[in-house]
C-alpha cells in the first residue's frame, strides 16, 4: 500500500541496488491512450518506442527536474521554502548526507521509462512499482528496455494536480525524500544517483486520473559526467525556471580553447545536458536568432555541473533610442550650455548599427567653440554640424575615435550636431563635449578695484593666510578623501572630507607632537590593520606619524631610532605586495637611501623599520655610478614584486632604480635605452593590465611623453600630446596619473596658464583624448593653479578627484563621477567655514 498525503497518493519507493541488473527483453509497451502533459499543452505520444531519434523533454518534465536539482543543491533552503523538516526521521548516517548534492542530468531512457510507467498505471488502473506487463515489470527492466545500461531507483505518485504538489509530497515522505536527496546511507562517492527521468500523465483515467513517476539512475562504476542546465525567459522575475519559460534555439557549446568538444541546441523546454570529461572549459551560450553570445567559466571535477542562463543575458531587450535620428530636427536633444562660458556636455550611445544621434545647442557667448565627440567604446565617430536652417556646415573625417571641429559662433546662434560613425559595438557610449570661448572679459575694468578682493576667510588660521609649501598626498581613509599639506608655518596637516561634503582638518603636531616639517608630507593607508601613516623630512630627521586602529596619533623619528642619515630631498613611498611600506629619497649628497618597514613589531606594537643606503651598499657594489638626480622621485611595485624608484637626472633623462627579488638594486638610464626625449619637472607612473608599466613625463615643448613597458613589446616611447593644441599641453611639474577600478586611465597636469589638463586613454583606439576640467565645472571659472597636483580615486572605484593649489597656497579640488560631470570645490574656504 502507498502513503496518502494531501489529495494524492505516493507509493513506497523502489531503491536502486548496487551492481548491474539483468536486462529484460521484449516488445515495448504501446500506449492505449494519448499521454496528456500538465496544463493540457504537452506533446502527445501515441506510442513509445525503445529507440528515439529526435527526443525532446516537455516543459513539465524539465520543471520537475529543476525542482529536484534545486532541492539537491541546497536542502536547507528547500526545506525552509516549503516549510518541511527535511531531517525528520533520518538516522545519523542519513543526516550526514543531508548536504548539497550533485545535480542530476536528464536521461532519455529514464524519461521514456518514467513516461511509460505513468501511462501504464493510468490505462491499466494499478498503482505499483511493478507492472502487470511482463516487458516492464520493474523500474530497472523498464529503463533497460529503452537502452539504459545502469540500475534504477523510483518514486511514483498519483492523484496530485500539479508538479509543485507532487514534489512537495515526495519530500514530505521519508522514503521518497531519500531518493530525491540521495540520503541513503549505502551511497558513497562511487555508488549514487547522477541521472534522472520524469514522466507525468494527466487526465489519463484510472482511480487517480493523474500519475507521476521519477526514475533515478545509477550508471555504474565509470559514469559519464554532465554539464547540464536550463536557458529560460524569466517572465515572472523569480530567478527560477517555470513551465512555459524555456528558451528555444540556444546553442550551448563546451569549448576548450578554440575547439568545441560538446554541443546541444535547446528546444522549447530550454534544457540541455552534455557529457564531458573532467577539465576547465568555457561554456558558451549562443542565440541562433541573433548571434549574441555569453561565456561562463566551467570546471568539471568528478561530479555533474549545473550552469543556467537567462535569455535576457544572451539577448538583452532592445534599448530605447536615447536621441533623435538624423531627420528628427524637431526632436533634437538640447545640449545645456553654460551662459558664461559656452561650455556644455552630453552623453550618447548607438543602439543599432545604423543609429545616428541629433543634438541642438545655442551659443551663449560669441567666439570659438571646440566641439568634440570622444569615444568610450571601440566605435569610430563622425561629427556633422548644421546651421539653424539645417544646412550642412561641415562633416569631419571618418574612422576617428574622436571627432573634433572648431566652430566660430555668435551669441544666440543655433546649430545642430549629428553624431554617426562606424558602429561596431552596439550600445557603445560616447561623450559630446563643447568647450566655449569662456567668460567675457571687461575691456575697461574698474580703475580702482577693491584693494582686497579675496580676503582670507580665516585670517586667524595662518595655514590659509600665507602661501604654503606644495600639496602632499591625496588618499582614501575609511572611504573618505584625505589631503596632506603644510601650513605656512610648516605644520603638518590633514584635510578630511566627510560624506556630507564638510571638511575637517587635523594638525598632526597637536595630535602627536614632533618637530616642524621641512618638505612635502606624504601619506598612505595600511590595508592590513587599518592604520594611516604620514611621513615628511625635517631638520631633525625622517618623521613618521601613525594613526592606529584606535584612532590615536603617534610620532617617531626614524633617523634617530636607527641612527641613520635623514632624507633631504622630497620623499616617495612604495608598498610591497606584502603590504610593507618603504620611504625613499636622496641625502644631501645625492645618495639614494631607503627606510623599510619590517615584518616584526616593537614593544609599543608599532612596526620595526630598517635602513639601506642603496647607492653605497648595492650600486657601488655593482660598479654603477650614482646619477646626479634633479627633481622629485616617484616609486612603484610591479605585480611580480620588483621595487622601482624613478626620476629625472640633471640632463632630463629618466633614471630607473630597480630591485628584483633576491638581487641587489641596479640603475639604468631608461631614456637612452628606450629613446625618450629630454624631459623636465616630475614623472608619474601608472600600471595597466598584463604587467604593463608606463612612466609619463613632460618635454620642454609641453608634450607628454610616455615611456612604457609591455612584455610583448619591451620598452617603447609615444607622444600622448600628438595633434593637440597648445592649451592641451602641459608644463613640467605637477604631473599625476591614476588607473581606476574600472580600468580607466587618466593623466593630469597643468598647462602654461595654470589650468588643469586631463588626458584619458581609450584602449579600443589606443589614443589619448584631452579635456580641461578647469573649463568644465559649472561657471567655467575654476582658479589657476600652481605647483604639484594630487589625484585620488573615489570610494566607488570609478570617480576621481584632482587636487591642487593656487599661487597663494589655497587648495582647490576638481571631482568627476560617471554621469555627474565635473564639479569644483574650494577646500580652503570649506576648511575655514
Amino acid at each position: 500500500m502507498g502513503e496518502t498525503l494531501g489529495n494524492g497518493r505516493i507509493m513506497a519507493t523502489w531503491t536502486v541496488g548496487r551492481g548491474p541488473a539483468r536486462g529484460i527483453q521484449g516488445t515495448p509497451l504501446r500506449a492505449a491512450r494519448t499521454l496528456r502533459l500538465c496544463g493540457g499543452g504537452g506533446q502527445g505520444l501515441e506510442s513509445l518506442e525503445a529507440r528515439t531519434l529526435l527526443f525532446a523533454w516537455s516543459a513539465e518534465e524539465v520543471y520537475l527536474s529543476e525542482l529536484v536539482n534545486r532541492a539537491r543543491a541546497n536542502p536547507a533552503a528547500e526545506g525552509a521554502r516549503l516549510g518541511i523538516n527535511l531531517g525528520a526521521g533520518l538516522n545519523s548516517d542519513e543526516l550526514a548526507r543531508l548536504v548539497n548534492q550533485e545535480p542530476l542530468a536528464l536521461n532519455p531512457a529514464l524519461t521514456l521509462a518514467a513516461r511509460v510507467h505513468s501511462l501504464d498505471m493510468g490505462t491499466r488502473n494499478f498503482f505499483s512499482h511493478t507492472s502487470p506487463s511482463p516487458d516492464y515489470t520493474t523500474p530497472t527492466s523498464r529503463a533497460q528496455s529503452f537502452g539504459y545500461s545502469g540500475t534504477v531507483g523510483e518514486n511514483i505518485a498519483a492523484g496530485y494536480t500539479s508538479v509543485d504538489a507532487v514534489h512537495r509530497a515526495w519530500l514530505e515522505s521519508l522514503g521518497h525524500r531519500k531518493n530525491v536527496l540521495s540520503l541513503h546511507a549505502t551511497f558513497d562517492e562511487d555508488f549514487h544517483y547522477d541521472e534522472l527521468g520524469a514522466g507525468l500523465a494527466f487526465d489519463i483515467g484510472g482511480n487517480y486520473n493523474h500519475y507521476f513517476t521519477q526514475n533515478f539512475g545509477y550508471q555504474g562504476a565509470v559514469p559519464l559526467l554532465y554539464v547540464l542546465g536550463v536557458v529560460f525567459n524569466d517572465n515572472n522575475n523569480n530567478d527560477f525556471y517555470g513551465i512555459g519559460e524555456g528558451a528555444a534555439n540556444i546553442r550551448v557549446d563546451i569549448r576548450s580553447g578554440g575547439a568545441v568538444i560538446g554541443t546541444y541546441t535547446t528546444d522549447s523546454a530550454g534544457n540541455y545536458q552534455i557529457a564531458a570529461a573532467p577539465g576547465s572549459y568555457t561554456l558558451r551560450f549562443t542565440s541562433l536568432a541573433t548571434g549574441n553570445t555569453i561565456d561562463r567559466a566551467l570546471t568539471i571535477t568528478d561530479v555533474n555541473v549545473k550552469v543556467d542562463a537567462e535569455r535576457g543575458e544572451i539577448d538583452p531587450p532592445p534599448v530605447a533610442d536615447d536621441h533623435a535620428d538624423s531627420d528628427g530636427w524637431g526632436h533634437a536633444t538640447v545640449v545645456p550650455i553654460d551662459p558664461a562660458t559656452g561650455n556644455g556636455t552630453h552623453l550618447g550611445r548607438f543602439e543599432s548599427a545604423d543609429d545616428t544621434d541629433l543634438f541642438r545647442f545655442t551659443a551663449s557667448v560669441t567666439g570659438l567653440y571646440q566641439i568634440t565627440v570622444n569615444a568610450l567604446s571601440i566605435n569610430s565617430h563622425v561629427l556633422s554640424i548644421f546651421n539653424n536652417a539645417q544646412q550642412l556646415v561641415v562633416t569631419t573625417a571618418t574612422g576617428q575615435s574622436s571627432a573634433t571641429y572648431d566652430l566660430t559662433a555668435v551669441a544666440g546662434e543655433t546649430f545642430y550636431l549629428r553624431v554617426s560613425g562606424n558602429i561596431i559595438q552596439i550600445n557603445g557610449n560616447y561623450v559630446l563635449l563643447l568647450e566655449g570661448p569662456g567668460p567675457v572679459v571687461d575691456p575697461d575694468p574698474d580703475p580702482d578695484p577693491d584693494p582686497d578682493p579675496d580676503p582670507d576667510p580665516d585670517p586667524n588660521q595662518r595655514h590659509l593666510s600665507e602661501p604654503s609649501v606644495p600639496l602632499g598626498s591625496a588618499v582614501m581613509i575609511d572611504g573618505r578623501l584625505a589631503l596632506t599639506y603644510l601650513s605656512a608655518d610648516h605644520r603638518p596637516m590633514f584635510a578630511i572630507r566627510s560624506g556630507d561634503g564638510t571638511w575637517a582638518r587635523i594638525d598632526l603636531l597637536n595630535e602627536a607632537g614632533g618637530p616642524g616639517i621641512a618638505g612635502r608630507l606624504v601619506a598612505w593607508s595600511d590595508d592590513r590593520d587599518g592604520s594611516t601613516y604620514a611621513a615628511a623630512r625635517s631638520d631633525a630627521g625622517l618623521i613618521l606619524f601613525e594613526r592606529g586602529s584606535d584612532g590615536e596619533w603617534s610620532v617617531r623619528n626614524l633617523s634617530t631610532e636607527l641612527s641613520r642619515p635623514r632624507i633631504d630631498g622630497e620623499l616617495t613611498v612604495y608598498i610591497e605586495n606584502s603590504g610593507r611600506a618603504h620611504i625613499t629619497g636622496l641625502t644631501a649628497t645625492g645618495r639614494l637611501i631607503d627606510y623599510k618597514m619590517m615584518g616584526t613589531r616593537n614593544d609599543a606594537s608599532a612596526w620595526n623599520w630598517s635602513f639601506l643606503n642603496v647607492s653605497s651598499a648595492h650600486l657601488d657594489a655593482r660598479g654603477r655610478a650614482m646619477p646626479a638626480m634633479a627633481g622629485p622621485l616617484t616609486s612603484f611595485v610591479t605585480p611580480r614584486g620588483s621595487w622601482n624608484v624613478t626620476g629625472l637626472d640633471a640632463a632630463g633623462d629618466i633614471q630607473l632604480f630597480f630591485k628584483e627579488r633576491n638581487r641587489r638594486w641596479d640603475v639604468v638610464n631608461l631614456s637612452e635605452f628606450a629613446g625618450t626625449p629630454t624631459l623636465s619637472g616630475s614623472l608619474s607612473v601608472f600600471q595597466g593590465e598584463d604587467r604593463a608599466v608606463s612612466i609619463a613625463g613632460i618635454a620642454p615643448s609641453g608634450n607628454v611623453w610616455i615611456t612604457e613597458f609591455k612584455e610583448a613589446d619591451g620598452w617603447t616611447v609615444r607622444n600622448a600630446s600628438e595633434g593637440k593644441i597648445a592649451t592641451r599641453r602641459m608644463r613640467g611639474g605637477g604631473l599625476t596619473s591614476i588607473v581606476t577600478d574600472a580600468d580607466a586611465t587618466y593623466i593630469a597636469g597643468l598647462n602654461a596658464a595654470g589650468r588643469v589638463v586631463m588626458y584619458t586613454y581609450n584602449p579600443a583606439t589606443d589614443r589619448w583624448g584631452a579635456s580641461m576640467p578647469t573649463n568644465l565645472v559649472p561657471g567655467g571659472d575654476g582658479p589657476l593653479l600652481a605647483g604639484s597636483l594630487a589625484v585620488a580615486m573615489a570610494s566607488d572605484g570609478t570617480g576621481i578627484s584632482i587636487v591642487g593649489q593656487t599661487a597663494t597656497g589655497r587648495i582647490f579640488r576638481y571631482s568627476w563621477s560617471p554621469g555627474g560631470g565635473w564639479e569644483g570645490e574650494d577646500v580652503s574656504e570649506r576648511l575655514a567655514g
